[in-house]
């Protein structure tokens, strides 16, 4: 199998819990299942991403884009990996997301407006009924 991201293009980058978020994970690979079906493994260990991320906030990156098909989000305690679908990056052109309280956020460019992520794809054109999305299941 073989991923996206391993430990070794992190190897001067340690593991370190962001401040936000408690106490590390012992997850293994993260993967991530695009819209045509197909998944792609992003990271071969929750560890290699915690190094991404220690990465991204020392080099002072809000996004990565390691292939074409996703783009990485820095949200300072948290890493957001999004499909380069039309739609994400329309919201992504628009917003800028934020992690606070425990939501992503998505805030205008233009400052002026703080809103969640339903209510963000929605303002792109991103068609909702009945739908609430509490955690990543739902939006499958």
């Amino acid at each position: 199998m073989s991923y996206l991201l391993t430990a070794s293009d992190f190897s001067a980058y340690s593991v370190e819990t962001p401040t936000q978020a408690g106490t590390k994970g012992t997850g293994g690979a993260v993967s991530l299942v695009l819209s045509d079906g197909t998944t792609l493994n992003v990271f071969d260990a929750h560890d290699t991403a915690l190094k991404c991320l220690h990465y991204m906030n020392v080099s002072k990156l809000y996004s990565y884009s390691p292939s074409e098909d996703i783009t990485i989000l820095n949200l300072e305690s948290k890493l957001l990996i999004l499909e380069n679908t039309f739609m994400n990056q329309k919201l992504m052109n628009l917003f800028t997301a934020t992690y606070t309280s425990g939501q992503v956020h998505w805030i205008t460019r233009s400052l002026s407006t703080q809103m969640e992520t339903k209510d963000a794809y929605q303002a792109v054109g991103y068609k909702l009924v009945n739908a609430t999305m509490h955690n990543n299941y739902d939006w499958e």
